[in-house]
């Protein structure tokens, strides 16, 4: 079976609807999602890493040329030639925070808005507490317990993050994981 994923911008609500559907049913999370991303090849990869009910996120690093330089987000980057979208959520991972993360399941395939980029997402599990900052890239690591994310509507904010804040692409990719199990599985409460 191909891995089949869906756009965050046309198509949210059946995105969401889709997984409910597909973990009530017991079939793959990515099974039959939006027709529209079939075929798209994602540019990059990233993955949520979930340890005993905590989430990776990191802050990035401040690079020149980079879009999203300094922002809260999940570790991942570019797909290397030759190289699966899952291979590379794992190779950035361990690259940028040294966790070995054991992918479950592909979330989708989303599209950033402010740069034209397709980026498969992955939930993962993984050990956290092996986590270290690889300084060229990742300024902070921050491991918060999922159900203190506080929903903005548009972003998680939790004291630990400061006065940044989890949103866009990442924020959609997070609520996408939180909506799934919260309605399945009834994990945040």
């Amino acid at each position: 079976m191909s891995i089949q994923s869906c756009t965050m911008r046309a198509s949210y609500h059946r995105c969401r609807a889709h997984i409910t559907e597909s973990y009530l049913n017991g079939s793959s999370i990515t099974e039959g999602m939006d027709p529209t991303m079939k075929g798209v090849k994602p540019e990059a990869a990233v993955v949520l890493i979930v340890d005993n009910g905590r989430i990776v996120i990191i802050k990035r690093a401040d690079r020149a040329g980079d879009p999203w330089t300094g922002q809260l987000g999940l570790p991942g980057g570019h797909i290397k030639a030759g190289e699966s979208s899952s291979e590379a959520a794992v190779r950035e991972c361990l690259e940028e925070v040294g966790i070995e993360p054991h992918i479950e399941y592909s979330l989708g395939v989303f599209i950033s808005h402010s740069r034209e980029i397709a980026v498969e997402a992955f939930f993962a599990t993984g050990n956290s507490e092996n986590a270290r900052v690889n300084s060229a890239e990742v300024k902070a690591v921050f491991t918060p317990l999922i159900n203190s994310l506080a929903d903005k509507g548009d972003a998680y904010v939790q004291p630990v993050f400061e006065n940044d804040q989890i949103w866009g692409l990442t924020y959609r990719i997070v609520n996408t994981y939180l909506n799934s199990i919260d309605r399945v599985k009834n994990v945040r409460k």
